[in-house]
């Protein structure tokens, strides 16, 4: 899983998740907060203060966690 639009900003795509991959609990947390609700909307990316899921799952946020996990399970961090 990775982010929307990986093909043209892969580069900097995987350098942000090496950045991000050491920090553990950072990225812990965002894979757990960012999860599809009943409709395939991310729950922690909502619409400006509504409260209402607005992004499909997986968010941008989602694949980049999941590249730091990636990138942290490889060793490079």
């Amino acid at each position: 899983m990775v982010p929307r639009g990986e093909k043209r900003s892969r580069p900097r795509a995987s350098a942000f998740a090496d950045e991000l991959a050491p920090m553990v609990e950072v990225w812990l947390r965002l894979l757990n907060a960012h999860v599809p609700d009943a409709a395939g909307r991310c729950r922690a990316c909502t619409a400006g203060g509504t409260g209402v899921p607005s992004e499909p799952w997986p968010c941008v946020i989602r694949g980049m966690a999941e590249l730091a996990r990636i990138s942290h399970s490889a060793g490079a961090a």
